[in-house]
């Protein structure tokens, strides 16, 4: 083969074109495929390696050409997708030949093999973790200028097997506290659940006992536990449990008729339900639950839904039963905290209902209106970015679509940014801070704004930035950063902190960097404080942060 007119070697004679040689070459790697395919790494290898010698032969004089290398490497090709080309095949056929009776019985046995597993783990939690009172994973959220002693409705959330309380989305609980003055507390249960082999001691849960009086035990001491910030209106409190702690749910609330308005219970689930069995219609106030389960979990998660419908119905209480029928997984369902609301006032209306203080859109509008003033500040986004930044901060909401009043509210604010911004002087310090940043760049020294979210983030992630420069064929010798965290307290008025270092090892090295980043601040006009030593960062004050849009 040749390039540019001169002779290139790739087999074993120089001037000759044969089998690219990576390893055993296309054939050999082909072969291999064939025998002991490994992750298909070798088929991988054999299509690569075939289809470059292919290549290199097509561009190659007829002299040039090894014999037999053409025929050696279409062979390495066609055995390398052998593998790929039968599995292909063979779930073809399954799909299109085995027929409904043999998947129903391979789903029996997962189900039966995903049941046995969940009963062993139910068996190897810990026992009770001793100590009552509020625990470490417990969350409580409060209305705001909550006073203590003023009874409140309280919503208990009981989280599913192994897992704990903070599943929720606290943003979205201080709305729904805000919006009703309503107390939620999340519930940690009393079993610790054992991180299985391989899993991080970060993954430990809590497991409900399913015995419905320690169970109690656990949600009543939690109770006390914050007695001394909140207390929960008498009869006015909701159950709100996903999986197992769907059931505990249930069996509290049809166990404390007086004390619980009912139950919300996302895809029920317990090894134990004949804990319903024996109950008894009670009289008391009334009570009602709502039972929501995906059409597309597992079996025994939906006979497991029916046998509490029909369990609790026969406790002569008012049972909402829903099937949703785009759920596949054992998960919230999609429209959960749009939904929540409508059942906690449902829940509710015989006990002396549920007032609204706030609109959810109100409190919305007021989240996207503080984090949009933020972006708007520090000046880094563009409008696209601001908005999604906003409503991700805003997190869930039962309001149908949040970008409307972002957009509406980001247009609004940027009207009145422009008219402010013809009040600034001709070049703010913002600006000066992009001209000294501009000249650091030009000079070697990888110069970054608003760069990831801390200090340790960004020391670690600065190495990318200085490689790519080094790729892009530029000098570098140093580098100079400040964080998302600084941009906010600049914005504060606090002024802003520089991490910087050198190219090269040593403090020495680090210091000189440090000085010439000075001298380029200086030069644009800013005022510096820094001593001299690699260990603290420099610091630029007073910084007034005027940062122009776009």
């Amino acid at each position: 083969m040749t390039d540019g007119g001169t002779p290139v070697e790739t087999g074993a004679e120089h001037g000759r074109v044969g089998v690219r040689k990576v390893g055993m070459g296309p054939l050999g790697w082909g072969l291999c495929a064939v025998l002991c395919n490994v992750a298909f790494v070798p088929t991988v290898l054999a299509v690569i390696t075939g289809i470059a010698s292919l290549r290199d032969l097509s561009r190659a004089s007829p002299e040039q050409r090894e014999s037999g290398a053409g025929a050696e490497a279409w062979l390495g090709v066609v055995l390398g997708l052998l593998w790929p080309l039968a599995l292909t095949a063979a779930a073809f056929a399954a799909i299109v030949l085995v027929p409904e009776e043999t998947w129903a019985e391979m789903r029996e046995g997962f189900e039966e093999g995903f049941e046995e597993g969940f009963e062993e783990g139910f068996e190897g939690a810990e026992a009770p973790l001793e100590g009552g009172g509020a625990r470490e994973h417990d969350i409580l959220v409060l209305p705001p200028d909550h006073h203590p002693a003023t009874p409140v409705p309280m919503l208990i959330w009981l989280h599913g097997y192994g897992s704990s309380p903070n599943l929720v989305h606290e943003a979205y609980f201080e709305r729904l506290a805000e919006s009703y003055g309503i107390a939620v507390l999340g519930v940690s249960a009393p079993l610790a659940y054992q991180p299985e082999e391989g899993e991080s001691e970060q993954t430990r849960g809590y497991v409900w006992e399913e015995n419905v009086a320690n169970d109690g035990d656990r949600v009543w001491d939690a109770i006390e536990g914050v007695a001394d910030r909140v207390t929960p209106k008498e009869g006015r409190i909701v159950l709100f449990g996903f999986s197992q702690g769907a059931g505990v749910a249930a069996e509290l609330a049809a166990l404390h008729r007086g004390k619980i308005a009912g139950a919300i219970m996302m895809s029920p689930g317990m090894f134990k339900p004949e804990v319903l069995y024996g109950f008894k219609p009670r009289r008391g106030p009334p009570q009602r639950y709502v039972i929501s389960v995906g059409a597309g979990e597992i079996d025994r998660n939906i006979a497991s839904a029916e046998t509490f419908r029909d369990r609790l119905k026969g406790l002569e209480v008012q049972v909402d039963y829903r099937v949703v029928d785009d759920q596949d997984e054992h998960v919230f369902p999609d429209d959960f905290y749009a939904r929540l609301p409508g059942w906690l006032e449902q829940l509710l209306a015989e006990r002396g209902g549920l007032g609204r203080m706030h609109s959810e859109e109100a409190l919305v509008r007021r989240t996207l209106d503080g984090r949009l003033d933020r972006e708007i500040a520090e000046g880094f986004l563009k409008r696209a970015a601001m908005v999604e930044s906003a409503m991700a901060w805003v997190g869930h909401t039962s309001l149908e679509d949040v970008r409307p009043i972002a957009d509406a509210l980001l247009e609004e604010k940027l009207a009145e940014r422009r008219e402010l911004e013809r009040s600034w002087p001709k070049v703010t310090d913002c600006d000066r801070l992009d001209r000294a940043f501009a000249a650091m760049e030009k000079a070697g020294i990888v110069a970054r704004q608003n760069f990831t979210d801390c200090g340790t983030c960004g020391a670690a992630e600065i190495g990318d930035e200085m490689e790519a420069a080094r790729k892009a064929g530029l000098e570098v010798r140093g580098y100079t950063f400040y964080h998302w965290q600084d941009t906010e307290s600049a914005v504060e008025g606090s002024g802003l902190y520089l991490n910087y270092g050198s190219a090269e090892e040593g403090d020495e090295a680090g210091e000189a960097i440090g000085r010439e980043i000075v001298k380029h601040l200086e030069a644009a006009g800013l005022k510096t404080k820094w001593n001299g030593s690699i260990e603290q960062r420099i610091g630029i004050q007073p910084l007034d942060w005027k940062r122009r849009l776009f």
